[in-house]
């Protein structure tokens, strides 16, 4: 500005400042920017002079741990971490420090350098430093630049992840089961094994790992196809459980499960297979013993009812379609009852296994040998060209039974009896043939045991009459439907009735009397005998009080013991209950006991006999000569009398083989001083010989039929013996 004589002048100077404006304004932006960035970003920039004050830091580090008042521009690293509390603080050990401390003396860079401090929630932070020095344009160090970045969140997850992979190494270290993980798609190659695939079934895991097929390679020849035919199911339905032979290291294969679910990636790209695969050996073990007790007999290791059913109806199946027969046995062993009870369970447990034996032995490798229950066993003949073939079978097994069994020392004939049916004549349905192999067995049985029978149509009905006779002879007892009737005996020296035979009868309502052949096997067959057996002791005391009441002089009177009865075990008390009860003198009571059923168990029938006749009764050994006939016995056994049986003395008088054993057996009874007496005595022929021959007493139709208790009083009192 210029003042003159009358006038201002001023003088102006222009300079252009907008390219400066420029810069400016784009050093702001760019600023700007950058604080956006740093903010926007987690980590965090900051700048320190030469001498290590902080001359800029971002925003971002103000929402860490540190107080934004401690961590401000102006002051050191030092003076910053002087000023936290020290339990915000974690230092790094000295030697860290030192290396640390070297870097900035020597103005190097550094990179990723981690420091620890604890946050306001108590918890452990980590800090990652990193820096870079910069220098002027003549080179001198001005200071450090770098970034800061909180790494607490990846350090938590690696820890996180370290302790789980911990965690799951040591549960995969327990556990039996092998862990795997394969690819979705073929060929299936796997990712990842546990390492326990080396003790559980002695392979390493990085060999299987290494060759998709070398799983594959252990499955048993036989399962493989079905394994590579599963393998697809598990993409299908998601999930699948199999089971299949593996082989061991040790060359054995051993049963796994497998069990596999399909994990989906991200978009159905990258799908896994994830799995294990563990040992069953045991449960498979389990299992087939399960199955064997299930399907087999424990005691002789037959197939059992539930088997046997089903291999029939296997094989009927095949003889329809291939036009042939099917035979079923049906086996019964004779007197086993007698067998099992008087020498006791274990040793008719050891004839059954040896039966069962000998019936495998005996029949074709395609049959079928079972056991039904008890001493019941049947046989599947599956492939029969004839009916007829059935009995070429049947005759070895008889065959076989001919030679002795060895039971504890001591060797026992046992017969059996066998009914035989043939599909599709007999029946072409499992039940049907084995219900009538049965009926057929009970007919061989009636037909005098150890014998063999083809059902009949005609056999049902005669099935039928004993199933109708038995259940009728459940009731008979209590509806006071049986009756004793009586047969002298008579001394052949003067002809007098010299004793009775007490004989047990049944009148059926609306039958009549039935044939003893008919009904006291059943008798014996179910255990009926045994209550049977009482009542016809006691009625036979009674009886004889009876007669002394009515002014007779009582004789003896014999009655018949079976050997189911000797066998129950309440024999010696219920005789001894009934003489009590009576008051009948024991020497006015016979006992008649067949010589078969003493023979079982000798030892015990001793003992029994001897407390028996310690009671004052009479003791005889009926039917002599047709059983064991053993004379080392019979001097052991407290008997009184000896019966000739009425097979010996029928044709005694025209038949010398006959004539001889009525002769020995008398002598030989009078030598041991036992009485004698002659049964089924007929004509005066048989009488004479028994006379001539020293007899002591005859029975038969000859003097008497039996008679009822009502009719004894006119049975006379003698019979002439002499003509």
């Amino acid at each position: 500005r210029f003042t003159g004589e009358g006038d201002t002048r001023v003088v102006v100077s222009h300079e252009s400042v907008t390219q400066r404006r420029l810069m400016e304004d784009s050093l702001r932006e760019s600023e700007a920017r950058f604080r956006s960035l740093t903010n926007l970003s987690s980590d965090w920039y900051w700048e320190q002079d030469k001498n290590f004050r902080f001359i800029a830091i971002s925003g971002t580090a103000s929402v860490r741990a540190m107080p934004r008042d401690n961590f401000s521009v102006g002051k050191t690293r030092q003076e910053v971490h002087a000023l936290m509390p020290s339990e915000y603080y974690i230092n790094m050990n000295e030697a860290d420090w030192s290396r640390h401390q070297a870097i900035l003396d020597a103005h190097e860079p550094f990179r990723d350098q981690v420091f620890q401090q604890r946050g306001a929630d108590g918890q452990i932070q980590y800090i990652s430093i990193s820096g870079q020095p910069f220098h002027d344009q003549n080179g001198a160090f001005m200071g450090y630049r770098g970034v800061g970045r909180d790494l607490t969140t990846e350090k938590r997850a690696e820890h996180e992840l370290r302790l789980a992979r911990e965690r799951m190494s040591f549960l995969l270290s327990a556990t039996p089961a092998v862990i795997f993980a394969r690819e979705a798609a073929a060929p299936y190659a796997p990712t990842f094994i546990s390492d326990n695939l080396l003790s559980q079934f002695g392979y390493e895991p990085a060999e299987f790992l290494r060759d998709a097929d070398a799983r594959l390679k252990k499955i048993h020849p036989d399962d493989l196809m079905r394994v590579l035919a599963d393998l697809p199911k598990v993409l299908e339905a998601g999930r699948l459980s199999h089971e299949y032979r593996f082989l061991q290291d040790n060359g054995h294969y051993v049963w796994v499960r497998e069990e596999m679910r399909r994990i989906r990636g991200s978009g159905g790209a990258h799908d896994e297979i994830v799995g294990y695969m563990i040992d069953i050996a045991d449960k498979k073990r389990f299992e087939e013993q399960l199955l064997r007790v299930a399907h087999y007999d424990t005691l002789t290791e037959l197939p059992n009812r539930l088997l046997f059913y089903d291999r029939l109806k296997q094989a009927l199946a095949q003889a329809e379609r291939n036009q042939w027969n099917t035979g079923v046995l049906f086996i019964d062993l004779d007197r086993f009852k007698v067998v099992n009870d008087t020498l006791g369970h274990g040793i008719g447990d050891e004839l059954l296994r040896q039966v069962s034996m000998r019936l495998k032995e005996t029949v074709r490798p395609g049959d079928t040998v079972g056991r039904l229950g008890g001493d019941e066993f049947a046989v599947v003949l599956s492939t029969l060209n004839r009916p007829e073939d059935a009995r070429l079978v049947t005759q070895k097994i008889m065959q076989a039974f001919e030679q002795p069994f060895e039971l504890n020392g001591r060797e026992m004939f046992v017969t059996a009896s066998i009914g035989i049916t043939v599909s599709p004549v007999d029946g072409q349905d499992p039940d049907t043939l084995i219900k009538n192999a049965d009926t057929a067995m009970y007919r061989a049985k009636d037909e005098g045991r150890n014998n063999i029978q083809f059902y009949t149509p005609e056999m049902n009905s005669r099935a039928l009459e004993r199933l109708e006779l038995e259940n009728s002879l459940r009731r008979a007892l209590e509806r006071k439907e049986f009756l004793l009737y009586y047969q002298p005996k008579v001394s052949t020296r003067t002809g007098k009735v010299v004793g009775l035979e007490a004989l047990l009868r049944w009148e059926r309502p609306g039958h009549g009397l039935v044939s003893p052949a008919d009904f006291i096997p059943i008798l014996e067959d179910t255990g009926l005998i045994v209550p049977v057996g009482e009542w016809v002791l006691r009625t036979a005391c009674a009886q004889i009080e009876v007669s002394k009441a009515s002014g007779f002089s009582p004789v003896p009177i014999a009655v018949n013991l079976s050997a189911r009865q000797l066998q129950s075990g309440g024999l010696l008390e219920m005789v001894r209950r009934t003489l009590d009860d009576s008051g009948v003198d024991p020497a006015l009571i016979e006992l008649e006991i067949t010589e078969s059923s003493l023979m079982h168990n000798t030892e015990e029938a001793v003992i029994l006999l001897n407390e028996l006749k310690k009671t004052g009764l009479r003791i005889s050994i009926d039917d002599f000569g047709t059983g064991y006939s053993s004379l080392a016995y019979l001097k052991r056994f407290p008997v009184d009398t000896l019966k000739i049986d009425r097979s010996f003395v029928r044709d005694v008088n025209v038949n010398e083989d006959d004539a001889a054993i009525a002769r020995a057996i008398v002598t030989m009874a009078h030598q041991l001083s036992l009485k004698v007496v002659a049964e089924g005595v007929e004509t005066r022929g048989q009488l004479a010989f028994l006379v001539e021959n020293g007899c002591d007493e005859a029975q038969g139709f000859l003097f008497s039929r039996p008679v009822p208790a009502e009719k004894l009083q006119s049975l006379p009192e003698a019979y002439p013996v002499t003509d």
